[in-house]
Formats: structure tokens, sequence, C-alpha cells
């Protein structure tokens, strides 16, 4: 009596192995599939920052040098697009090649020439005391900040009373 006890407990055993090792070959099957779809998005990220690199890297370092000056004079220094091409282009600023010049002004994203005419224009006033057609006259100058007519009437508009 005891061999068929013994066979019923054997056979349970066996089946609970199976059930086992089945669980670990499904978990196994799909933990190298994560790997694998984790292996191919790194691969494709790798690959979008790799074309990203060498687009970049095709641009001479020149070029990127004065994008990274314009966007700084834009930003920090409210100048006007043209102050900023001045700046750029003058031997008495950077001196960049025209190349190098054109490259960075068409690839300056993001800047609001009008709201650098209002930083301007809140400067003259503030701490120059100048009258609202000084301060036009000081923002569309060719001698001053070089912005267009319409950021300097924008400005005056929006300047506080």
């Amino acid at each position: 009596m005891n061999s068929g006890k013994d066979n019923e407990k054997s056979s349970q055993s066996t089946t609970a192995q199976q059930e086992r090792t089945t669980e670990s070959e499904t978990a196994e099957a799909e933990d190298e599939s994560e790997t694998t779809e984790t292996k191919e998005s790194e691969a494709e990220e790798s690959a979008k920052t790799t074309a990203a690199s060498k687009s970049e890297s095709k641009v001479p370092m020149e070029h990127q040098a004065a994008l990274k000056k314009a966007q700084s004079y834009a930003r920090h220094m409210d100048m006007s697009e043209a102050g900023v091409r001045e700046q750029l282009a003058s031997s008495y600023g950077e001196n960049f090649t025209p190349e190098a010049v054109t490259y960075a002004m068409e690839h300056l994203e993001g800047i609001d020439w009008e709201a650098n005419a209002l930083a301007k224009a809140k400067s003259y006033q503030k701490n120059m005391a100048m009258s609202t057609e000084s301060i036009r006259e000081q923002l569309t100058s060719d001698y001053g900040e070089q912005f267009t007519s319409e950021q300097a009437d924008y400005a005056i508009q929006h300047l506080p009373s």
C-alpha cells in the first residue's frame, strides 16, 4: 500500500517540479524578451544621439561658437537682432566669419525681440530718466540699440507710467 502512496507523492512532486520549471522558463523568457526590448530601445536612443552628434559635429566649431554667443547676447543682454549680428561680425566684437554669423542668426530660436526692446526701454527709463522720445531714438538708432521701429513702438507702448 505504501507503494501507491509513494507513487502518488512522486507523481505530485514531479508535477510540481514541472510546473515550477515551466513557470521558471516562462519568467526567463519574459526577462529575455524585456532585455531584448530594452536593448533595442537603448540601441535606437544611441542611434538618435549619434545622429544628432554627427549632425552637430558637421557644423564647424566656429559656427557653433557664434550661435552660443548670439544666444547669450539675445537672452542675457536684451540686444536687438541687428545688434547681435553686428556684435558677432564686428572686429571690435567677436569677429566671426560672415558664414558663422549667418549660421548663428539663422539658428537663433526662441528670442522675443519685442521683449528685449521693452527691457532696454525700461532700463533707459529707470536708470537714465530718459523721455519716451529719447528712448525711442536710442532703441532705433544705428548707433544705439538698432531695434526696428515696430519693436521700439511696442516697447514705448508697454513702458510703465
